[in-house]
């Protein structure tokens, strides 16, 4: 019989005020941190079966443990340089985002502003202008009877 597949994992949705709805996803700073937790793990199984090796291969677990200790500050070094990059990345992103925002905006605006005219209804900047001509001769007209 062959295995039953699980379904796979719902995400929460949480409502906004500014959205309906958005998923809910860690953010890449967690997913950061939950990597950077499992390297020390792995760091530490690492260097105890390193250790481990040395005694029964007869080498001196002092040198074994300056190489770790080397290793360990070599990939520091190369996780924060990849961090710095994953920050830059994603601020760039967020330009990118915003940008193409402001664009996509001004196009619906403008498709708005075309689909009103298209069907004569006047925009609010025109309605104010003839609120404005309106009351212009309204004054006048109080002249001239005045």
């Amino acid at each position: 019989m062959p295995a039953k597949k699980k379904a796979p994992a719902k995400r929460k949705t949480v409502t906004t005020s500014r959205r309906a709805t958005r998923k809910v996803q860690p953010t890449a700073r967690k997913k950061a941190k939950v990597l950077q937790r499992n390297l020390v793990t792995a760091e530490g199984r690492a260097e105890k079966e390193l250790t481990a090796l040395a005694r029964r291969l007869g080498i001196d677990t002092g040198e074994v443990a300056r190489y770790v200790k080397k290793w360990n500050r070599v990939l520091d070094k190369e996780l924060k340089t990849a961090s710095r990059q994953i920050d830059g990345g994603i601020e760039e992103i967020r330009t990118l985002v915003r940008r193409e925002q402001r664009t996509a905006s001004r196009m619906l605006d403008d498709a708005v502003q075309r689909a009103l005219g298209a069907l004569n209804i006047p925009t609010r900047q025109e309605i104010q202008a003839l609120t404005r001509k309106v009351a212009q001769l309204s004054r006048k007209i109080d002249r001239f009877e005045g």
